[in-house]
């Protein structure tokens, strides 16, 4: 090959014009070749942050080269009718007996494959990979519910979306090659159970969606440092085995944090659960503790941060209350309210006492807090408008807001009040309201529109929209409405899928409007 033959100067310009597409094709000529672009084009994967497999319907397989600016995609498929037969080639490394080759009629860069040799096909472009670009990225697995993935070496996350009737061992099989994993997330149609010693159980981050199904056996074996556990119902006797377990030194030394929601499947008992464990409270009845923490997942596009790639995720809790860990001294919050359970250490999270903030003196507040709690902000507020972006409440705490303010107990300033929870959050208006004596509008015609004005700082993207104010118009439409005990005051309030909406009558702008005209 006469390109060898150039001085290196030259073979790196000549590099430099092509693409990733084109160099990987190039690499295939021969081993010499390969480490040749390796050895000169390495400065051009300092930017790589993973490799991902996508495992869909129909044996399809899209994987992806991806850095904050670099994307680099190709994908193989299965040999079809279309094309029965393959023109045999030698790629990523394998030899011509391995049944892999260029796709002839497809745009974009793929590769068609005999899907009964799936395992030695993924196995092998993968083992080219990691020797192409290193160990020093990340190698991902994800895949969906038509199919479990093959197991790969040197995979450090793991996503899979279980098919109906898998089976624990099927499920099990995905890990046999790479056991120690940095993060497993295990969804679809996964009913819980797992074999003996899973090695999905000693990922260091584990992420399970159940369902409605029971993770007793999960949170009891897990052997890894954070778990959060989603639409999951345990037994009460299993949180305080975990607690009791946790608190005596017999159990979970790995463990530095536990998030359980679920969802509508099971309510829990925070008295009952923690009547015998002896919890601490904090010194100060004005202080709470948060505690925040990051966990792992699959990467992502961060559009919040310029679309720069993350690999983590923020959670937390806020808790006055705590836990010390026999004989050692370790200390951790605890959080039971509703339908959720947390728990984290002090000493291996962030922590931070929160008191009486001026924050909650502001006569307009917003706050942006994608995905975490804005309970205690909410139940301290003081002042007249509040509004909440990507915030998380518990259910608990809503019903806490509106009897407060309806028997005149507190938000007396209180003027108008938004909640968007986005993706974080669903609200069931029903359920909240049921036991507040809501009043509707007389007339079924009729809805009430109620317009505010809320405060803005400058230099602000608003002002390109709102020129000539320093505030920019809120609102809400709805026919239910409280009368507050004591004053009569009025406030109408709207809760309809991740958004909770409240606000006076008198203290801003109100409009009936007959639906029928």
């Amino acid at each position: 090959m006469q390109l060898l033959k150039f001085p290196s100067i030259v073979q790196q310009k000549i590099f430099g014009f092509l693409q990733f597409h084109p160099l990987l094709i190039l690499s295939f000529c021969s081993k010499r070749t390969k480490n040749l672009i390796r050895c000169l084009e390495r400065y051009r994967w300092i930017d790589i942050k993973y490799i991902r497999y996508l495992f869909t319907n129909e044996d399809n397989v899209y994987i992806t080269v991806r850095g904050d600016n670099i994307w680099w995609p190709f994908y193989i498929s299965p040999v079809t009718l279309e094309q029965p037969v393959m023109i045999v080639m030698e790629v990523f490394g394998m030899r011509k007996e391995t049944p892999i080759c260029l796709h002839s009629k497809r745009s974009g860069f793929s590769f068609i494959y005999d899907k009964e040799q799936k395992q030695l096909v993924v196995q092998g472009i993968h083992d080219f990979l990691f020797e192409f670009f290193g160990s020093s990225i990340d190698y991902e697995v994800e895949s969906t519910e038509h199919e479990l993935p093959p197991s790969l070496k040197n995979i450090n996350r793991t996503c899979i979306k279980v098919p109906v009737n898998t089976t624990a061992e099927e499920l099990e099989a995905c890990f046999t090659a790479s056991p120690n994993q940095e993060y497993v997330e295990i969804d679809g149609y996964f009913d819980g159970n797992l074999c003996p010693n899973s090695a999905i159980l000693g990922a260091q981050h584990l992420r399970v969606h159940f369902k409605g199904n029971h993770g007793d056996e999960i949170l009891l074996r897990f052997r890894g440092t954070r778990l959060q556990l989603h639409a999951t119902k345990f037994h009460d006797s299993t949180i305080s085995q975990f607690l009791k377990e946790w608190k005596s030194n017999q159990g979970f030394q790995n463990l530095k944090s536990l998030v359980i929601n679920s969802f509508n499947y099971k309510k829990y008992d925070a008295a009952d659960l923690l009547k015998d464990m002896d919890v601490q409270q904090l010194d100060r009845p004005q202080d709470t503790l948060h505690v925040t923490w990051q966990m792992r997942v699959l990467y992502y596009d961060n559009h919040l941060k310029g679309s720069t790639l993350q690999k983590s995720i923020r959670s937390g809790l806020t808790s006055r209350d705590y836990l010390i860990r026999d004989r050692n001294g370790v200390e951790a919050s605890v959080l039971i309210e509703d339908y959720d359970v947390c728990f984290a250490l002090w000493n291996e999270n962030s922590c931070e006492t929160d008191t009486n903030s001026v924050i909650y003196g502001a006569k307009h507040l917003r706050v942006f807090f994608k995905g975490n709690h804005g309970d205690e902000i909410l139940l301290r507020f003081k002042c007249t408008r509040l509004q909440f972006h990507s915030a998380n409440f518990h259910d608990s705490i809503i019903c806490q807001f509106l009897k407060e303010w309806k028997s005149n107990r507190g938000f007396q300033n209180l003027k108008s009040l938004s909640i968007n929870s986005s993706e974080w959050k669903t609200y069931n208006g029903a359920e909240l309201l049921k036991d507040i004596d809501v009043r509707q509008l007389d007339h079924p015609d009729y809805i009430l529109h109620i317009n505010w004005r809320m405060s803005i700082s400058f230099p602000s993207l608003l002002m390109f929209l709102f020129s000539s104010s320093n505030s920019f118009p809120s609102g809400l439409m709805s026919r239910n409405y409280l009368i507050r005990d004591g004053d009569g005051e009025k406030a109408s309030v709207s809760i309809e899928n991740r958004n909770v909406h409240f606000a006076l009558w008198n203290g801003n702008s109100c409009e009936m409007e007959n639906l029928n005209s």
